[in-house]
């Protein structure tokens, strides 16, 4: 194996993978819920994670429909600094009058403070969780998969 990870390593930093998508899907779950984003279930359904290889690196993919992080960016793009100001007396008046009766907008941001903001969590666990009992658990489950590919079938 030309890699930096031996493959007992390698299918630990896997099941760590599937544990963290499972996490970051709940924590996504929780904040559409909590930002009330549903009308239809479509895009809380529609949240998955999968761990998949890149040559001999695994990697953690996580997908959902693309409205949804559109949403996100959208919060962004109507922001006040982006606005521009009217001058003048009449204008100000104008202004603030409006200001009284426009509705507050909707907090859409769910995905990137959740996404990001756990990648701290999980490198923690990367960097310090490997210990002896991980290392002895998974060796036992690599030397049972093995002997289970060369036992005869029928």
């Amino acid at each position: 194996m030309d890699g930096k990870f031996s493959e007992l390593e390698l299918t630990w930093i896997k099941d760590m993978l599937d544990q963290h998508g499972e996490y970051l899907a709940d924590l996504l779950h929780d904040a559409i819920d909590s930002k009330r984003l549903k009308k239809t279930s479509d895009l809380e359904g529609s949240i998955d994670y999968r761990v998949v290889n890149y040559g001999i690196n695994p990697a953690l993919q996580v997908g959902f429909l693309e409205y949804g992080r559109l949403t996100e960016i959208a919060f962004h793009r109507k922001s006040k600094n982006t606005q521009n100001f009217l001058s003048g007396a009449v204008n100000a008046l104008l202004i603030r009058e409006r200001s009284q009766f426009r509705k507050k907008r909707k907090d859409t941001r769910w995905y990137a403070k959740n996404a990001y903001g756990s990648l701290n969590r999980l490198i923690g666990i990367l960097m310090n969780d490997f210990s002896l009992e991980e290392h002895n658990r998974i060796k036992g489950i690599l030397e049972a998969r093995k002997t289970r590919k060369y036992e005869p079938t029928g």
